[in-house]
């Protein structure tokens, strides 16, 4: 028979690991770069070329914009701010609505929301780039989170 141990999220405050609110912060503080195999590293990019094209900066105010909403919301429910695990979540939402894959009327509101606010970032410093949609922007956040 094999054993499974669950810790609850107070293991990782002994054993020196960043709490909830400590990532959330550095998702948002830390300078970030898309490394060439699509991953997110945190510090400067090792090669400033790719520094012009790097969309991790918007996906920093794309999820600020995001952070705003949710925050609003918690305040109103007395919870603390929004958390990375959050942000996750409501990307999800965004991206599964964008792409058809769920079909949730109640999300509709909220997403034409955020893409108005939004707009700013869908233009694209890489020419060879993809084209930037609410979409993408959702996807690359769920990387990036």
């Amino acid at each position: 028979m094999d054993a499974l141990l669950f810790l609850g999220s107070g293991v990782s405050f002994k054993s020196k690991l960043p709490d909830t609110k400590s990532i959330t912060d550095a998702i948002f503080n830390k300078k970030w770069h898309r490394h060439t195999d699509q991953a997110f590293y945190s510090g400067p990019n090792s090669t400033p070329l790719f520094d012009k094209i790097d969309i991790t900066k918007n996906l920093q105010k794309f999820l600020s914009i995001i952070k705003e909403y949710s925050d609003s919301y918690f305040m109103k429910r007395d919870r603390s701010e929004t958390t990375y695990e959050d942000l996750y979540y409501i990307c999800q939402q965004i991206y599964e609505n964008e792409t058809n894959e769920v079909d949730n009327p109640a999300v509709q509101l909220f997403v034409d929301q955020i893409s108005e606010k939004s707009q700013h970032l869908l233009t694209s410093k890489d020419p060879i780039n993809r084209k930037i949609t609410i979409s993408s922007l959702a996807s690359d956040s769920l990387t990036f989170t």
